[in-house]
């Protein structure tokens, strides 16, 4: 499970109504005026099936792992691979999990940041694609089944856009998960969110909104660059794994496909 501030929770498909309450219990405990002085919260819970490798009808997700998640998330680098909702998450029919990646962006208001957190479970083994190599195709196909599940982005920055503009954002993941080979398959849920605090860091300002090609482009390539990117740490950070009635998954085959890359000046 992540969690993304007080608003957002990420898990797996028949744990949202346990990480529901334990974000709202979690507010309400922290925030003694919700609901009496104060407006209710808002959050989130997103989900993907990872019922592969989890015994997902035990939902062993509970409140206080919300809480736990809170409690210990920091600044700094955001850990990758087989953590948090990505536990039990598969991509290609590989092990993949949660990815992360960000880009700078410098216009006339400022210099900005665009962060993406991905939680990737889709795709079927042969639509993998690596700088543009069909890798999926180049190994053999093993036994395990391919998963057409969900896929969660959260884009995250600091720049003043505007509701629009962070909707335009939010369509964009899909072209940089098409890179490595996702065609959002029938039934694959992708979810994506864009939000942005620069009113939260700067309470008193009236940003100015730029609503132009030459200000938003920037933030639109940005974002397709991240969600590749964050898509692929998500595979090269996961490790195997067994899940339930020994089901397994493979980590991807990481030296094999960097020496290709390398043989090819690909890197």
């Amino acid at each position: 499970m992540n969690m993304i501030g007080a608003s957002n929770v990420n898990t797996n498909t028949l744990s949202v109504g346990a990480a529901l309450e334990g974000g709202i219990d979690w507010v309400l405990k922290h925030n003694p005026g919700v609901g009496i002085v104060e407006r209710t919260p808002n959050i989130t819970v997103f989900e993907c099936d990872d019922g592969y490798l989890n015994d997902i009808r035990g939902r062993h997700v509970q409140k206080e792992h919300v809480w736990q998640a809170i409690t210990t998330s920091t600044s700094g680098q955001v850990p990758e691979g087989n953590v948090g909702a990505g536990v039990g998450m598969s991509s290609f029919s590989y092990k993949s999990g949660v990815g992360t990646s960000s880009r700078i962006v410098k216009n006339s208001l400022g210099t900005w940041t665009i962060g993406v957190l991905m939680v990737c479970n889709f795709g079927e083994r042969e639509d993998l694609i690596i700088k543009g190599i069909p890798f999926g195709r180049m190994f053999p196909i093993n036994a395990a089944p391919s998963n057409r599940n969900s896929n969660i982005t959260i884009i995250a920055t600091d720049a003043p856009l505007s509701y629009p503009q962070l909707k335009r954002l939010a369509k964009r993941p899909s072209l940089g998960l098409s890179r490595v080979g996702s065609i959002s398959r029938w039934g694959s849920g992708d979810i994506d969110m864009a939000f942005s605090n620069y009113l939260w860091i700067h309470p008193h300002s009236k940003p100015q909104i730029i609503d132009s090609a030459k200000f938003l482009d920037p933030f639109i390539e940005a974002v397709v660059e991240a969600s590749e990117e964050a898509c692929l740490n998500a595979l090269l950070q996961a490790e195997t794994m067994v899940g339930v009635d020994y089901h397994v998954r493979e980590k991807l085959p990481i030296e094999q496909i960097f020496t290709y890359l390398r043989n090819t000046k690909r890197l």
